[in-house]
């Protein structure tokens, strides 16, 4: 018979004076594994959220980051991860090693919390460590740590989990201080990332699942019930006045699609979770527009899932923290579910799971804890196959870290993993263009133009091969980028400049005008090549 309890519901849980040093174990390692990424670059967006962002310069724009519309072209309000960013400028400059350093701090924060957070959960001292460990190392974190422009997930992960620790000293106090803590826990988080939304629906997921009568009542949760919901619409507020709309909708999506897609993406972050390799800034997700096997096939596999974390839960001990980690992972990935906040075809990304890998994390280790319980040697082997588990992330962790290096290496990893994924060979394109290989970005935009016929990749395509002297071969992705978008500037003055190349005068000035008559930058060049070359015709 196993027992339905969880030891901190009752009591609060200390660790041996001669065994205090462990604690140090999980943030010490998540530390040291992210050390290396001090020597990497600025990559992706960081372009344009530090190298070019012009915010970062002059402290007259903080009441602007803190309270207004900092920028109108994201509806993404989140003043205290500008903040952070602001300041991280204002130290380090634009030298990357100190951005890194920033997110290799906070991810050893979270990763002592998760310690924290396991440890009240479990009131285990080896599970709580292996958790806090494995969150250290788990490979799927590359995304959110080694990128300096995400500085925001880790932060916000160690808001919630900040926030998720003051509630339980609150259920098992009831002090207005802790009450507070949470609050203000739940608001910073917010003010961070949206994803902080989810503590509320944890408190009510652990009441639900690993509460009692008493602690469910409405006279016991009403006190911080009508608190969190006024920090919330306070929030809402603070939004509203910056920006018009809760969340933005690029993709314009029909939620059939969204129904149908959701299954799909929920296993493929459930195998970034177990099998984080390869590991991509981009994938082939995509969309699944009907109930198709796409659709059912996924759906299948979160059904035996979900049962068979139900019929282990029934039959360990401690099963309602086995239902409460795996209920806990799918609210904190409920954020991630509406896809019209992404570009189009943007599905999945490895840093949505740094949140939910909490979870996971001390699920693995209370799982493997209680696997091993009953063997005659529990501890050495419980041991040994936690350092197995560490071992395998790791190996997966200094393997791909070293991707994220440079965009160069990162979008080079990225067309590998994903090759029929227009945006990775796109960026690969745009930085072989840089380097001056023109021959290999000719080669990967070819493949765009074979995967999606994008106006913008049949214009660079044509413009590479100008640059190699190739005019007859630009004309053709020249003409189709017209006829897919008319009035894109540029498009007419280039295919002007070919057709002179080839000697066909009349059809050039008939490209001249056509990009004179478009209220361009390029108007106005268009308009003197004309009167060079009308004389010329005469």
């Amino acid at each position: 018979m196993h027992i339905e309890t969880i030891p901190a519901m009752v009591q609060k849980t200390s660790i041996p004076t001669n065994q205090s040093w462990m604690r140090w174990l999980p943030p010490m390692l998540g530390l040291l594994v992210y050390l290396p990424t001090l020597g990497y670059g600025f990559v992706w967006d960081d372009r344009f959220a530090i190298v070019g962002n012009s915010s970062l310069r002059s402290w007259s724009t903080v009441p602007q980051m803190l309270w207004g519309k900092l920028d109108p072209t994201v509806a993404m309000y989140r003043p205290v991860t500008s903040l952070v960013q602001f300041l991280e400028y204002q130290v380090f400059g634009l030298h990357p090693w100190g951005y890194h350093l920033t997110s290799a701090v906070l991810h050893a924060v979270a990763c002592a919390l998760v310690f924290r957070v396991a440890l009240a959960l479990c009131a285990d001292l080896r599970c709580a460590v292996l958790a806090g460990a494995l969150f250290a190392v788990q490979a799927v974190h590359l995304e959110a740590v080694a990128w300096a422009s995400t500085v925001g997930d880790p932060l916000v992960t160690c808001f919630i989990l900040a926030g998720f620790l003051a509630y339980l000293r609150y259920r098992r106090q009831r002090s207005v201080l802790w009450l507070s803590a949470v609050c203000a826990c739940l608001f910073l988080g917010l003010m961070t990332k949206e994803t902080a939304l989810v503590l509320p629906l944890l408190f009510a997921a652990y009441e639900l699942i690993c509460g009692d009568q008493d602690s469910r009542r409405l006279r016991v949760n009403l006190l911080p019930a009508t608190s969190l919901i006024a920090i919330v619409v306070i929030y809402a507020v603070l939004r509203g006045r910056a920006y018009a709309g809760f969340v933005a909708n690029e993709s314009k999506l029909p939620f059939s699609t969204l129904l149908f897609t959701w299954p799909s993406l929920l296993v493929g972050y459930l195998r970034l979770l177990l099998v984080p390799y390869p590991l991509s800034p981009f994938y082939e997700n995509d969309y699944v527009l009907a109930p198709s096997a796409a659709f059912w096939m996924p759906l299948a596999v979160l059904a035996a899932v979900g049962v068979a974390i139900y019929w282990v839960s029934r039959r360990v001990e401690g099963g309602r923290l086995v239902r409460f980690c795996a209920v806990a992972m799918v609210v904190c990935i409920i954020p991630v579910l509406d896809l019209n906040i992404f570009q189009f075809r943007e599905v999945l990304h490895d840093r949505f799971v740094y949140v939910p890998s909490v979870f996971f994390a001390l699920l693995v280790a209370w799982l493997l804890l209680r696997a091993t319980q009953r063997l005659r040697a529990a501890a050495p082997v419980y041991a040994a196959v936690g350092a197995l588990v560490l071992i395998g992330q790791a190996c997966a962790l200094f393997v791909q870290q070293p991707c994220w290096r440079s965009d160069f290496t990162l979008w080079s990893h990225a067309a590998q993993v994903a090759p029929r994924n227009p945006r990775a060979s796109f960026a690969l394109a745009n930085e072989y263009l840089e380097r001056g290989e023109l021959p290999r970005a000719e080669q990967e935009l070819e493949r765009i133009v074979g995967l999606v016929h994008a106006p913008k990749a049949f214009f660079m395509l044509a413009q590479t091969r100008m640059l190699q002297g190739r005019f007859a071969a630009a004309e053709d992705p020249l003409r189709q980028a017209i006829a897919l978008a008319p009035e894109r500037p540029a498009q007419q003055l280039m295919l002007a400049q070919c057709l002179e190349q080839l000697g066909r005068r009349d059809e050039a000035i008939a490209a001249y005008r056509a990009e004179a008559a478009v209220e361009s930058q390029f108007k106005q060049a268009a308009i003197e090549r004309l009167s060079q070359l009308s004389p010329a015709k005469r």
